[in-house]
């Protein structure tokens, strides 16, 4: 397991059967079999898209829970990551989180685009 998991308190709840929901959600959605063109340019005969999971109810439902389940005790006061592929999975634990201490959450593009600094979000950098 990544190294934040094993540095939070041992009384949490057990992720397995949300771990196991959110792979039947990814199987469903995000996982397809057949012969696609790669960014690269080389081929592949699966693909993943993980953001038909992210992006939908039950899947931002269960990464939500999942994340502040492991995250909350930490307590952080915000949580982030680049935006794009991020933005649902940021804006499910910042919702999730309203169950606990709530937490803001912040994007960061590559690059400052009109009014959106470089950082952006519910916590003033």
């Amino acid at each position: 397991m990544p190294l934040i998991w094993s540095a939070l308190p041992d009384d949490r709840p057990n992720p397995l059967p949300k771990l196991q929901t959110l792979f039947e959600i990814l199987s469903q959605r995000s996982f397809k079999r057949g012969t696609f063109t790669l960014a690269s340019g080389k081929t592949s005969t699966y693909y993943m898209d993980g953001r038909l999971t992210t992006l939908s109810a039950d899947g931002a439902k269960i990464i939500g829970e999942l994340l502040f389940e492991h995250l909350g005790p930490l307590k952080l006061d915000a949580v982030g990551e680049m935006t794009m592929g991020a933005d649902p999975i940021v804006t499910a634990v910042t919702v999730e989180s309203r169950q606990g201490q709530p937490i803001d959450g912040f994007l960061v593009r590559k690059e400052a685009m009109g009014t959106w600094h470089q950082e952006t979000g519910g916590r003033q950098p």
